[in-house]
């Protein structure tokens, strides 16, 4: 028995050496049993390896496997019992179960492990643990140690208690992979294939203490054990391993060996040294062998050759107390010319073994110019895509750009990831169906569900289904097993039994599975198999198939081969589920728990689809082999090397703490940094050809990046070496490698041409991309989006009248929309696009709300014999309040019972409509004028000219509307009309947007009340008192010490003072306000006087003449309004006046596209006025249209 390492640099040739020993002994004892031993994913790639090299391509008695595959080779040897073992998704499961049954005992890790990934972290902790050999005593005898650290104790207290109950429920049951090594060490001195056999140990760069369990006991029973390690020559390995230097990890793996190796008995041979040579990598002298020497070998100078030799053999013995004589390997000088001439022979040369370095604005930039290179590479030199591998510092990002752009330019592809089966659709099914009855069918939770689209429902019908339950408010299984007849607003009476079909559809499909689901005291197996026969009653694995065929022919093989898998992997862990926990009884909720663990644990490896291929991977997961050009992306500070804030249980503090404590787990940051810098040395130095780093100026989300400092050290080895940025150097035509390729490129000479600027180029590529479609350009497409221009808005009168008729029917709400935007006029009420309807309340539901309230308080006064000015208090409160309730009884479907918010909002209507009619009575109480009618709609008056608008002999307008309130004032000669409208907002009166068409209604509703008012009044003379807001709201002011209620109320009254513009003859102004003295301000009313009588600036009166103007005015721009959409005006193009716009708040801006960017669209920008440039304005316009 005996151990011997192989070392030398990286690329010096030492796996293929020590595979060509092993096979010419193994020629020579063909009795003798001959073991490999490396990383599980070298396996295949190993034994691939061995038989080319082999003359006869065979090895029979030599046989390569892993850890693993070792354990159960000897198992199946050896015999005896083993419990199956439980894998990590296993794992998760126990640990799961494990803290829900200690929760209590729990004091900080019970709330931490219902995190996402919080689990699959304390898995990984107690794998850790298990790994170097740690008991969960162990743990509380930590905690007691670093007592003062609270936190610390406290976590390790609470692994503690998930560790024991973790190993207490494995006990008789299951082993996991740690425990496996630790029984295949007790095994060993049982097999006869071990024993006197010889072991390579390869590829390895460090051994977990289980590891070097088993390595122990085969340097006792084999007869020679080899070792392959990475050591620079010109080291002596030896040495004390320093953290910080290059080689560290070595020489602690060297010196972990040769403890081993000491405490079985073992004598270590001379170590052999592979040198730089014909096996070697690099030809002698190229840059990648330059770089290979120097890379962080910080304050060394280059040797080589016979002088690497002298050195190395001078530190014979230095491991092993000077009985060690090294073996020396060829030395580089003595078969540099032989390696020379082989790599001439093959076509490289000096040159060709470069270094390059680039940077490019943005990750998906550097992806692009990598995939250029790469198809050059393979047409110009004949290499195959299998010679080029990806590296990057993060996967997620650099990953997901990969795939579309190689994916575009028709380069095969392997990224080196395994995918989470959380997004995949019938994982989100099962997800979604135990939500939905945790949630006791919420809206959310059943579409959830549903839009998975893999129910017994299509798309359609969901969207059908979605629009009748978001309308009423369904919730509930039981809602959904009872028959719907209910309709709303938005849908047809014949399509209310539609929708019952796909409710009866729908239940009868999840109803059985939530009976089953609820069931209280339900087991695991039980609640399992209830999911597993949901997914059979709707077909999934044939779902599946159909999916998997689907994208099979679309090309889309990582997708095909995911859907080929899902539906195994999904069985199996729901067999693992039951296998683990079958018979344990548990809530929903906790089952819920369980399954999220374990479909979190669940992952899709994809088997690459093909050898030749590009392999695109992590920088520290990723293994390389037989690669002749590396391209390192994202080169960047903080992903080379990588930052890793210790966000597992255990922070990167709690480890330093615990080390100091001589509690060694794994590696902490610190010493994970360094490492990196091995891990980087061995990438680096992978390619036997070319490397290529690249860096990104931005990273994916546009922020600033630094290169790494790789970059530098690189720059510092190798000061010749350009930084080439892709943005300056790069011609148009390097950007055509593919058909899809150029696409980047066609569209900014798009956009350049749309400018007027057209390049040859550009011109022969859209010919050529428009007579290839099968490239996969929609060149004709892209044309008419970068030309797209402003429509000139206009359909046509005949458009026009298909859609709204000879006769329009408007309010002045459908004027006003139409002067905001006549496209957004159009798709309202000409195409009658509308938001679907949704069970909520809005601004707008409360205002209904309390219109129509107040309309039945008005009525109530009558009924009951009262006015509002003899009204009590009292009485007043009393009505409101059944006008209130009787108005919300049914309102939008009984809404304001639907939830506890919405019953308090019934409560807040009460408070605030109690205010508001108290207010309206102190107004009316302050004046002369009397209510004389509520809700007056004047849309049935044809014979009023103001709302019965003749545009021409065919084309005809009428006016539609409700006013609020009418009050009147009779005196001997006059009828005073006032018009009041209620709003819930804060509307002010603006005359700027009467004139502009976008504050029309208290015009129109003037203009129409004192025409209705001279019909009724014939002998008398009507004139308008005002027209005013009210604003309904009940104000929150605190009585200040010492004020009377009487004062507090004229201050309540006066912050409720309406708004609007009022007649500035002196006598109206009386009949409104009696009160009103000189130097005083209306409570009421928005005017106030000084103290000659005149008013104040602030005050809002026209005179009866400007009424007139206005009144004229309204008439005509409604007849130009009416007249612009007959013509068919729907042009986008909406207004801006200080600010806002029409778009703000616009429920059509998906619709139509408006941007300032595109020629044609732009707002139309409102100027300001005063009142009297507004009224002269008005005058001028009103005047010259009669004298037309």
């Amino acid at each position: 028995m005996s151990l011997q390492f192989i070392m030398g640099n990286s690329g010096a040739g030492k796996s293929r050496y020590a595979y060509e020993k092993i096979l010419a002994e193994a020629a020579r004892h063909s009795e003798k049993n001959y073991l490999i031993v490396v990383p599980e994913q070298f396996t295949m790639q190993t034994q691939k390896e061995l038989v080319s090299l082999h003359p006869a391509g065979g090895i029979l008695n030599i046989d390569i496997l892993s850890f693993q595959r070792l354990a159960y080779r000897i198992f199946e040897e050896t015999g005896g019992s083993l419990y199956p073992v439980l894998e990590e998704t296993g794992k998760s499961l126990v640990v799961k179960r494990v803290a829900q049954e200690k929760k209590k005992e729990l004091t900080i890790l019970g709330s931490t492990l219902k995190r996402t990934g919080a689990v699959s972290q304390m898995k990984s902790l107690i794998s850790e643990l298990k790994q170097y050999q740690i008991v969960p005593s162990e743990l509380d005898a930590w905690a007691e140690e670093t007592g003062e650290k609270k936190l610390l104790a406290a976590k390790l207290k609470d692994t503690g208690v998930i560790y024991r109950a973790f190993e207490e429920y494995l006990e008789n049951r299951y082993v996991t992979a740690e425990d496996v090594l630790e029984v295949l060490a007790g095994k060993l001195e049982e097999s006869a294939l071990i024993k006197n056999s010889e072991v390579l140990v390869d590829g390895f760069t460090g051994f977990t203490p289980v590891q070097i369990g088993v390595l122990g006991k085969l340097f006792r029973l084999c007869a020679k054990v080899y070792v392959t390690i990475i050591m620079d020559e010109r080291e002596d390995p030896y040495k004390k391993a320093i953290p910080h230097q290059l080689f560290a990890m070595s020489r602690k793996l060297v010196q972990q060996l040769m403890k081993a190796a000491d405490e079985a008995g073992c004598p270590v041979e001379p170590e052999i040294w592979v040198k730089r040579s014909a096996h070697g990598r690099f030809l002698p002298g190229s840059r990648m062998d330059q770089l290979e020497q120097n890379l962080f070998r910080y304050g060394k100078r280059r040797i080589v050759g016979t002088e690497a030799g002298k050195r190395t053999a001078s530190k014979a013995g230095a491991g092993t107390k000077g009985e060690n004589k090294k073996e020396i390997g060829p030395s580089t000088l003595e078969n540099a010319q032989e390696t020379k001439k082989e790599h001439l022979e093959s076509g490289q040369d000096l040159k060709q073994q470069g270094i390059y370095i680039s940077v490019a604005p943005s990750p998906r930039a550097e992806l692009e110019e990598t995939v250029r290179l790469i198809r050059r590479m393979v047409r110009e030199e004949k290499m195959r895509y299998q010679d080029f591998a990806v590296l990057t510092g993060d996967l997620s990002i650099y990953g997901t750009y990969a795939r579309e752009i190689f994916e575009k330019c028709g380069v095969p592809y392997f990224v080196d990831e395994k995918h989470s089966v959380l997004m995949n659709p019938f994982v989100e099914f099962l997800r979604a169906a135990i939500e939905m009855v945790v949630q006791s069918f919420s809206y959310e939770s059943v579409f959830r569900y549903l839009r998975c689209g893999l129910s017994s429902l299509n798309r359609e019908e969901t969207d059908a289904m979605e629009n009748y339950v978001i309308a009423l408010g369904i919730r509930g299984l039981k809602a959904y097993g009872e028959t719907w007849t209910r309709g709303y607003r938005g849908i047809k009476p014949d399509e209310v039994p539609q929708r019952n079909l796909l409710r009866e559809k729908f239940y009868a499909e999840v109803q059985p599975f939530a009976e089953r689901m609820k069931k209280k005291d339900a087991t695991v197996r039980e609640r399992t198999e209830a999911l597993y026969a949901l997914a059979v009653q709707n077909q999934m694995q044939e779902k599946l198939e159909e999916r998997r065929q689907q994208f099979e022919q679309q090309g889309q093989e990582a997708f095909a081969k995911e859907y080929s898998q899902i539906y195994g992997i999904v069985m199996e862990l729901l067999d693992k589920i039951v296998e683990v926990l079958g018979d344990e009884k548990m809530t929903l909720a906790e089952y819920q728990e369980i399954l999220e663990a374990g479909f979190a644990e669940a992952s899709v490896g994809i088997i690459p689809p093909t050898a030749d291929q590009v392999l695109i991977g992590d920088n520290e997961r990723s293994r390389l082999k037989d690669i002749r050009v590396l391209f390192f992306v994202g080169v960047n500070d903080g992903l080379i090397p990588r930052y890793d804030a210790g966000g597992g249980i255990l922070s990167e503090y709690d480890r330093e703490e615990l080390e100091r404590a001589d509690a060694k787990l794994s590696p902490t940051a610190r010493e994970t940094m360094y490492q990196q810098k091995f891990h980087l040395y061995r990438n680096l130095t992978k390619p036997s050809e070319r490397l290529y780093l690249s860096f990104a100026k931005a990273g994916a989300s546009g922020e600033a990046q630094n290169p790494s400092y790789l970059i530098n050290e690189i720059r510092k080895l190798f000061p010749e070496i350009p930084v080439r940025d892709i943005e300056k150097k790069e011609q148009p035509e390097e950007r055509l490698e593919m058909p899809r390729s150029g696409e980047a490129l066609f569209l900014e000479e798009l956009g350049k041409a749309a400018e007027g600027e057209i390049d040859p180029l550009f011109e022969e590529l859209y010919r050529w991309y428009a007579a290839h479609p099968e490239a996969g350009i929609p060149a004709e497409t892209y044309r008419k989006a970068a030309f797209l221009r402003c429509a000139d808005g206009v359909i046509g009168r005949s458009a026009a009248s298909a859609l709204y008729g000879d006769t329009l029917k408007n309010s002045a709400t459908r004027l006003e929309k139409y002067a905001a935007c006549a496209f957004a006029h159009f798709m309202e009420f000409g195409l009658q696009i509308r938001e679907r309807d949704q069970y909520e309340l809005k601004a707008a539901d409360m205002g209904t709300v309390m219109h129509e309230a107040l309309e039945k308080f008005s009525k109530k006064l009558q009924e009951n014999g009262e006015t509002w000015k003899t009204v009590t208090d009292d009485t007043r409160d009393r009505l409101i309040e059944e006008c209130v309730e009787e108005t919300m009884a049914d309102y939008g479907n009984t809404i304001f019972q639907s939830s506890s918010r919405n019953q308090y909002r019934m409560i807040r209507v009460k408070r605030i409509l109690k205010r508001t009619v108290w207010a309206l009575q102190q107004q009316i109480r302050q004046g002369e004028f009397e209510p004389g009618e509520f809700e007056v709609s004047f849309s049935m008056e044809d014979s009023l000219s103001a709302i019965n608008i003749d545009l021409s002999e065919h084309e005809k307008m009428r006016l539609r509307g409700r006013i609020d309130r009418v009050d009147l004032c009779e005196t001997d000669d006059k009828v005073y009309v006032k018009i009041i409208d209620y709003k819930t907002g804060n509307t002010s009166l603006d005359l700027v947007a009467l004139y502009y068409g976008l504050q029309l209604q208290l015009a129109v509703y003037l203009d129409a009340a004192v025409e209705l008012e001279q019909k009724k009044h014939p002998g008398k003379q009507v004139e308008p008192a005002g027209v005013f807001y009210y604003h309904i709201d009940d104000p929150m002011l605190d009585q200040e010490e010492d004020e009377t209620d009487e004062a507090w109320g004229r201050r309540m009254l006066k912050a409720l003072r309406m708004d609007g513009l009022v007649n500035a003859d002196r006598k109206v102004v009386e009949l409104l306000d009696r009160v009103l003295e000189d130097g005083t301000t209306s409570d009421v009313i928005p005017v106030g006087k000084k103290k000659d009588g005149s008013y104040t600036s602030y005050s809002k009166v026209a005179s009866p003449e400007q009424f007139d103007v206005i009144r004229t005015y309204t008439r005509k721009k409604v007849r130009e309004i009416g007249e612009g959409i007959f013509s068919g005006n729907v042009k986008i193009s909406p207004y801006q006046r200080d600010g806002a716009t029409a778009c703000a708040y616009c429920e059509y801006q998906g619709i139509c596209g408006f941007d300032q960017k595109i020629q044609g669209y732009e707002y139309r920008k409102l100027k300001g006025m005063d009142t009297e440039l507004l009224m002269k304005a008005m005058q001028e316009i009103t005047q010259s249209d009669q004298k037309e």
